[in-house]
């Protein structure tokens, strides 16, 4: 990801929460998608605009790392408020 991609996706204006880390079943990283209803109000909310960016990847014989990444992947498609990026590399 570079800066060009990441204006496309990102606003300046927006507070913006990242989670950046090997995904693992006990890290948690899905936690904040666990109320989909509440997470929507938080991210939809035009005074208080917020943005997430989740960036990683599981093991390679990690299954359940893959499986949320797979969820966050699932869940952030098509909505201008979260991304998921494959890498934690991430240059910007």
């Amino acid at each position: 990801m570079d800066i060009q991609a990441a204006s496309e996706v990102l606003t300046q204006e927006a507070l913006t929460i990242g989670f950046a880390r090997r995904f693992a079943l006990y890290k948690r990283g899905d936690l904040i998608l666990k109320d989909p209803d509440r997470l929507a109000r938080i991210l939809n909310d035009p005074q208080r605009p917020v943005q997430i960016i989740f960036a990683g990847k599981a093991h390679p014989q990690d299954s359940e790392g893959k499986n949320v990444i797979k969820n966050i992947i699932h869940l952030s498609t098509g909505r201008n408020s979260a991304t998921a990026w494959p890498s934690s590399r991430i240059m910007i």
